[in-house]
């Protein structure tokens, strides 16, 4: 009951300061409202919701600068995936299984001094191989370095841009101590009552 007052609660407040909506920052009341209310199916199948992931969704769809930014970071670590790193670790790939295919044939050389011969060849166009791409690989190695940065800057703007919501929601939604206190009482009534049906 005191749920679906605090609901009521938060809506008729949402309605008020959406009259007043700054397009640059979301209201409070609704971002934590529509938050909390899409984690709720999450709570009735037993699972943990997303919280924090659905309030930055909240602020995401008012904060079109905010938007504007997390989509160009969506997009350029997708580049970075598709455009600019598939090409070279498919190239890589096949080069790597050439070699893989040509020290397995050596199997069949009983030869051991023409084997070792081969085996050194092989080794040797391998070597070249690595040092004709290696800096293409120092400059993925660089992109995995920055990307990881920018997750990492990107946790750190989803929680500073969604924890003053939580705490807001933290103050608005805080269950009424009295009925707790209500229920303690009669707890307490209710274990008197049981002590004086037992036999001492």
């Amino acid at each position: 009951m005191k749920k679906a007052i605090s609901y009521v609660c938060l809506s008729g407040l949402s309605i008020f300061l959406f009259s007043c909506e700054n397009e640059s920052k979301p209201q409070e009341a609704e971002v934590i409202e529509k938050a909390i209310v899409d984690s709720e199916p999450y709570e009735r199948y037993g699972s943990n919701p997303d919280i924090l992931n659905n309030i930055y969704e909240e602020v995401l769809k008012t904060d079109t600068a905010l938007a504007r930014l997390d989509g160009s970071i969506y997009f350029l670590l997708r580049d970075k995936q598709v455009v600019l790193e598939k090409p070279f670790k498919s190239y890589d790939q096949k080069n790597n299984l050439y070699y893989e295919n040509a020290n397995a044939l050596l199997g069949n050389i009983s030869d051991s001094l023409l084997k070792q011969k081969y085996a050194a060849m092989i080794q040797k166009s391998q070597e070249n191989y690595l040092d004709k791409t290696k800096d293409l690989r120092d400059i993925i190695n660089n992109h995995d370095l920055k990307a990881k940065k920018i997750e990492e800057l990107r946790f750190i703007l989803k929680l500073t841009k969604t924890l003053v919501y939580i705490e807001q929601y933290q103050d608005k939604a805080k269950p009424d101590k009295d009925t707790l206190l209500t229920i303690d009482k009669e707890l307490d009534n209710k274990i008197k009552e049981i002590q004086k049906f037992i036999p001492r």
